[in-house]
């Protein structure tokens, strides 16, 4: 599925999905620059892991901050124990 089709449907990737549950569940991996993100997920390219993190901040999941660090949005992430 096209990244177009995924936003409009708001269907994550296998890949975004496996990243949020590691900064949500396992504290050390959230509030992380992309490179420290890059040595936790040591069997993925850097390619996937940036696209992936990417498509988590198009849907608000991850912020960036000034300093480039990688965060958990609390909020929505709260948004999908509703669902």
């Amino acid at each position: 599925m096209s990244k177009k089709k995924r936003r409009k449907k708001k269907i994550l990737s296998l890949e975004a999905v496996a990243i949020l549950n590691n900064m949500v569940y396992v504290p050390e991996r959230n509030n992380r620059t992309m490179k420290q993100m890059f040595e936790f997920f040591k069997n993925d390219t850097e390619k996937t892991i940036r696209k992936a993190i990417g498509e988590l901040i198009d849907f608000g999941y991850v912020s960036v901050n000034e300093n480039g660090i990688l965060s958990v949005n609390k909020n929505k992430v709260s948004d999908l124990s509703k669902i």
